[in-house]
């Protein structure tokens, strides 16, 4: 056989084979496309509804009051409390002991589905996790937004029953569009809110403030021109005619959802409770109908309804379907290198003193840069203003004991200002002067600091040193031995004292912006949440300050003593 027809018989073979080929093909996507229509349909079939779910759930709980679960403990002792935000307007809102608000609606709604008294307790932005995680609440319905970071902490209810943005809002005439021109100014924001983090990190300084109604009044007196808060507590403020006159939105930033939060142990149950019934709430736009009374943007919960409507969501296992959910917002932070041995160290100490201690500065590298540079400029404060309380104090008392009488009466006056003037006052009139010749920076503030707090300390030091000069000159004559070393000598009590202060005076430099330890600080608690134990660490800081400045004054004290005992051997 020829090898043309070895390849007339082959062809016919090959066309065959690639008919054959092409049928399995349509009957295998016959047969996908069938199984994923029986898993749909079984997806949908398979579970029970929301409603029916619930209704078994609860049966369960209220027949079994021995449960360490919330759900039962609340059914059975027929009483829910709910940690609610006293002042933000249109979602929870304490008037003479009144409540009211979308949030507050949702909370009766809850109370009355499982069949209990609904008690509200007020929170903060910087408490409501801790009254959840100490059980002085049992559900959280504050605008918590639901992080990852928050997700450590707490156990959040799926599906949201609302979401925001954060908005920064500012005084008309500021021409703000992005995140350079917010760049060394201070904006005013409310402890523990996620986007804290976020406006540090684009280099924003922060104001804190203990809650919503706070924020807002500061805002009102002109107390802080710039503000972050969520988009729906501004659009309430936004309402009032006086607010809109003054302020408007910049930008906007940080879309997140907002959850109901449930203690992270034996809460399972009533997440799961809570988690149906939101479906429900959802599905038959009740929210919706809660939402409109208080004028608050129905957008998202709309989308919610019709989201919660479908088939595959509207199954007790909604919830698990990442199509119907939404992702909580990522903000987890950097963790630093030693942060694992941190938190054991921590472990450690609660274990064997019975005392909770948090390091937050030292678990993310947010924090730690922040309490790195806090440090050293503190270092740098302590020690420009220890050295010009010195120089001052030495030029005031050298000044006062001149026997020219105009320079006498000069300092003396530069004295008695110095004196009548409140150290915070110094500060601002210190920078307003320092502007008019400069651009500031947070150089410019440490130096203004060092000086303000050299001066307001030096003089009074400089006051005893002139004292002791003119006690001198009575004993001993005109021109006693070593008169400036003996002078110091006698006053180095109340130099001591005015060191002491001028170290103590730096965390007042956090007033006019300057990046000292205490303002690095203030960032690091607005958005880990944890301010004891921070502060407690700024106070043990100054405490080593002032102990190493008073056992350099005393160092300083023998040598003065060494000196006088060498000036007296050297004049016999």
């Amino acid at each position: 056989m020829s090898s043309f027809d070895v390849l007339g018989a082959c062809v016919p073979k090959a066309g065959i084979l690639k008919t054959f080929a092409r049928s399995m093909c349509k009957l295998l996507l016959v047969q996908l496309c069938l199984l994923l229509t029986l898993s749909q349909t079984a997806w949908a079939q398979d579970y029970p509804t929301p409603d029916e779910a619930l209704i078994t759930l609860l049966e369960a709980a209220q027949s079994d009051c021995e449960s360490k679960d919330l759900l039962n403990k609340v059914l059975c002792a027929k009483r829910i409390r709910f940690g609610m935000n006293p002042g933000y307007a249109g979602f929870g809102v304490n008037t003479d002991g009144q409540w009211s608000g979308f949030q507050v609606d949702i909370a009766r709604r809850i109370a009355a589905k499982l069949g209990v008294e609904a008690v509200f307790v007020g929170v903060t932005g910087g408490d409501r996790i801790g009254a959840l995680s100490s059980g002085r609440v049992d559900v959280v319905l504050a605008s918590l937004g639901h992080t990852t970071l928050r997700d450590a902490q707490v156990n959040f209810v799926r599906p949201h029953y609302y979401a925001s943005m954060t908005e920064i809002v500012g005084e008309r005439g500021l021409r703000i569009t992005d995140w350079q021109q917010l760049v060394g100014r201070t904006i005013c924001v409310t402890v523990g809110s996620y986007q804290n983090a976020g406006l540090i990190g684009y280099g924003a300084r922060l104001m804190l403030f203990d809650g919503s109604t706070k924020l807002e009044e500061a805002l009102n007196t002109g107390v802080c021109e710039i503000a972050a808060h969520d988009d729906s507590f501004l659009a309430g403020l936004y309402r009032k005619p006086h607010f809109d006159q003054k302020f408007d939105t910049k930008f906007r930033f940080a879309p997140v959802p907002w959850g109901a939060a449930v203690p992270k142990n034996d809460a399972l149950d009533l997440a799961l409770a809570l988690s149906l019934y939101f479906q429900i709430l959802h599905r038959e736009g009740i929210f919706i109908e809660l939402a409109k009374p208080h004028r608050i943007s129905t957008a998202f919960l709309e989308q919610a309804r019709e989201t919660w409507g479908k088939d595959t969501c509207n199954q007790s296992v909604g919830r698990l379907n990442r199509d119907c959910t939404l992702p909580a917002l990522d903000d987890v932070l950097e963790p630093t290198t030693f942060g694992d041995s941190v938190k054991k160290l921590e472990s450690w100490f609660s274990q064997y003193t019975g005392i909770g201690i948090t390091l937050p500065f030292l678990t993310t590298m947010s924090a730690w840069g922040l309490f790195k540079t806090g440090v050293i400029y503190s270092c740098v404060l302590v020690i420009g203003s220890l050295v010009a309380t010195l120089l001052i104090a030495c030029l005031v008392g050298r000044a006062l004991s001149s026997p020219l009488r105009i320079l006498r009466w000069a300092t003396r006056l530069l004295v008695v200002t110095v004196q009548s003037t409140p150290f915070v006052l110094a500060l601002v009139i210190g920078l307003a002067l320092a502007t008019t010749v400069a651009t500031y920076s947070s150089v410019l503030g440490i130096a203004v600091c060092m000086l303000v707090a050299g001066l307001m300390n030096g003089v009074n030091a400089g006051q005893s040193i002139s004292e002791s000069v003119t006690s001198i000159l009575q004993e001993q004559g005109d021109h006693p031995t070593a008169l400036f070393l003996e002078s110091l000598r006698r006053s180095r009590i109340q130099l001591q004292a005015s060191l002491v202060n001028a170290s103590k005076a730096a965390p007042a430099a956090s007033f006019i912006g300057a990046p000292e330890l205490l303002s690095a600080m203030t960032d690091i608690s607005s958005f880990s949440t944890y301010r004891v134990s921070t502060y407690i660490f700024l106070m043990l800081f100054y405490m080593v300050i002032v102990g190493a400045v008073v056992w350099l004054c005393s160092r300083a004290g023998e040598w003065l003593e060494k000196a006088r005992s060498s000036a007296e051997s050297s004049h016999v």
